[in-house]
């Protein structure tokens, strides 16, 4: 993926908990909102943290629809083929 000059690797591991709903939210959320941050490229760490716990509030606010149940995440953002930065 290429973005503002940049390659980009995105790789992910979810692992639910009592279903796939939640680890298919995260496939459809989680990468974006860590992308939308705006500061993303001058500070990925706290851009990546601040994503995780938007994402994680989302899902709480909408347990009524996701239902019960979690998952495991793990991110990993290849930039340039040079930095790489992990979360879970």
């Amino acid at each position: 993926m290429r973005i503002q000059q940049h390659e980009l690797g995105l790789f992910a591991i979810y692992d639910g908990h009592l279903g796939d709903t939640i680890p298919s939210y995260l496939q459809k959320h989680l990468f974006a909102n860590i992308l939308k941050e705006e500061e993303f490229w001058v500070d990925p760490s706290r851009a990546i943290s601040k994503a995780y716990e938007k994402t994680d509030q989302a899902i709480l606010s909408q347990s009524s629809d996701l239902g019960r149940g979690g998952s495991t995440a793990v991110t990993a953002i290849l930039i340039n083929g040079i930095k790489l930065w992990v979360a879970n």
